[in-house]
């Protein structure tokens, strides 16, 4: 599994991400340096480069005289973020509103099709991963650049397996309706929406980080 030259570093540094969130490297596991240096066919320096970059983004940490490890996230760490979230993602719809192309909401809306009609219970790993694209690509399609590196916020989430949490059928409602808004170009009912659908996500995570012997789980 060599690494073609693009851009090298930025390649190992996406790897190395997926590697995370798709739970190939689980939390609290130490990163394998020369091993996955030798499996991506790269040197260390340019691994270490991509890893102290995903530190930067709070998906690592170092620990001194033992290495970079998979963060484990908390139960306040999770809620701080999605608090953060709310702010940051409200912004992004409103901005996304005005000029939103039929193109992006079909791409939106494809990310929920596939749940769209069913009675069945969602299966989570499918749907964690179709929401996270959901916001992250939102965040991407404003074009704002400061915007796009708020991506750590999910990221986070993601890691700690929050999606799981709150009851998909209800989230997919929620979902369609920050999409509806962004089809209308209104920018203060899309982040109405998108405001309300976080807000529950969060209330939601209290009550159930509140419950006796209630631990977080990884989408892995």
């Amino acid at each position: 599994m060599a690494i073609e030259t693009r851009d090298v570093t930025e390649q190992v540094y996406e790897q190395v991400e997926a590697m995370i969130l798709d739970g190939t490297l689980v939390q609290g596991s130490r990163i394998p340096q020369e091993h996955l240096a030798k499996e991506l066919g790269i040197s260390r320096t340019i691994l270490l480069k991509a890893l102290y970059r995903l530190e930067h983004e709070l998906l690592l940490e170092s620990i001194p005289r033992r290495g970079m490890f998979v963060r484990q996230i908390g139960t306040n760490e999770i809620i701080d973020s999605l608090e953060i979230r709310i702010g940051v993602e409200s912004v992004a719809v409103r901005l996304l509103a005005r000029d939103i192309t039929n193109e992006q909401l079909d791409e939106l809306h494809s990310y929920f099709s596939p749940f769209n009609g069913s009675s069945d219970q969602f299966d989570k790993k499918t749907y964690a991963l179709a929401d996270r694209m959901f916001h992250l690509r939102i965040l991407q399609m404003t074009g704002n650049p400061i915007l796009e590196k708020m991506k750590i916020i999910g990221n986070i989430l993601f890691l700690a397996g929050a999606e799981l949490w709150w009851p998909a059928e209800i989230s997919l409602q929620e979902h369609l309706d920050i999409i509806n808004a962004l089809a209308e170009h209104d920018s203060e009912r899309a982040a109405n929406a998108m405001k309300r659908h976080l807000r529950n996500s969060l209330d939601n995570m209290k009550q159930v980080y509140a419950e006796p012997g209630m631990e977080i789980q990884s989408i892995s």
